[in-house]
């Protein structure tokens, strides 16, 4: 007998936060449903990952997110693969499926992972097709308060555990010796990200520690942190790594992880670092308090508190046992409440209660 199939409706499969999640999750939510992506846009780099891990993707092909034609496309989709629900990630293609099911009886589920007051003109659309959605899926306590609370989840991000103990050649290839301690940030180069902060705690600390620091990521903002390392006098301490697809491997190589960024939803890369093994300095927002409990299993900064982030580096700079103490309560923290088959579990849950409704 056929699994009940479920689409997954994303803009893309870039490299991105939303997009990794679903490979690391998807893979682990085949026992009861056959869960299948819906990509609006061109083919991306992890149309490959999602099949190599036995999940079907269908690529519409469109370079307009908003183009309506979407809707029919997806409509089609549904009934011909006789969907039992529709998962929609980020604000394009969640309105696109709102509307694709509309009318067809299939359960839709909003996953909110970004959101939409950052896009005004997305308010009213949002507002309008609300009624059209069966369950929201939040990923923190706070995050629910926005939403209707009898018909709203809460299911955090999935990570992997990091099994690359490759170390030794990952510290070669960041070039850093046996006494150096390597500080990474993986974000991207955006505005919020807090990586301007990040840059001037850097310049607080003692430049008589052996520390480097490797920003991953890229976008709008690499000129303005170049002028700023190169400002600060950093050329010889931070170096940009752009866009990796070996960003595992690059944790494996550091010693601190460091996360500045001003507003967010469940970070992934956060995860990440933590599920490395990784003590983590973080901002203070609401997103990171939710994974991190300061002096416990990460430390917390102030958000956009230069200074504080600076006293927070130098505390783990400082103090091995410090480092180690706080990167094996984050693995644990990770392993017990972010594992792939513990949060599979919950969307399962979410997924048979609204396909039985």
């Amino acid at each position: 007998m056929s699994k009940p199939v479920v689409i997954h409706l994303i803009n893309q499969l870039e490299i991105g936060g939303t997009e990794l999640s679903l490979v690391t999750l998807l893979p682990h939510m085949q026992n009861i449903f056959d869960n299948q992506v819906c990509c609006m846009g061109p083919v991306g780099p992890l149309h490959k990952d999602l099949e190599d891990e036995g999940i079907l993707v269908h690529t519409l092909g469109s370079s307009n997110r908003f183009d309506l034609r979407l809707i029919r496309q997806v409509r089609l989709l549904l009934l011909t693969t006789k969907a039992k629900a529709i998962v929609t990630y980020l604000p394009q293609a969640d309105m696109i499926g709102r509307l694709a099911a509309r009318r067809t009886g299939i359960p839709v589920i909003s996953a909110q992972r970004s959101s939409y007051h950052r896009r005004p003109y997305l308010r009213l659309p949002d507002r309008l097709t609300r009624p059209l959605v069966t369950e929201y899926v939040v990923q923190t306590g706070l995050a629910k308060r926005k939403f209707p609370a009898t018909d709203t989840t809460v299911i955090p991000n999935a990570v992997r555990a990091n099994d690359d103990e490759q170390r030794d050649s990952a510290r070669a290839l960041l070039h850093l010796g046996p006494n150096d301690i390597g500080i990474t940030c993986v974000s991207n180069l955006r505005a919020g990200k807090g990586h301007i902060t990040l840059l001037a705690a850097l310049a607080l600390l003692p430049m008589n520690i052996a520390w480097n620091c490797f920003l991953v990521g890229e976008g709008p903002e690499q000129p303005r942190v170049e002028q700023q390392i190169i400002g600060l006098g950093l050329s010889q301490r931070v170096r940009l790594l752009g866009r990796r697809r070996d960003v595992a491997h690059i944790l494996a190589g550091s010693d601190i992880f460091v996360f500045p960024s001003l507003a967010e939803g469940m970070s992934n890369a956060l995860l990440e670092a933590l599920a490395a093994g990784l003590p983590v300095v973080a901002s203070d927002i609401a997103a990171n308090k939710a994974v991190i409990t300061h002096d416990r299993n990460g430390l917390l900064a102030a958000a956009g508190d230069a200074a504080d982030f600076s006293k927070q580096l130098l505390r783990l700079l400082t103090s091995v046992e410090t480092r180690t103490t706080l990167a094996r309560a984050a693995e644990a923290h990770v392993r017990k409440h972010h594992a792939p088959t513990v949060i599979a579990s919950k969307w399962e849950a979410v997924l048979e209660r609204v396909t039985t409704l």
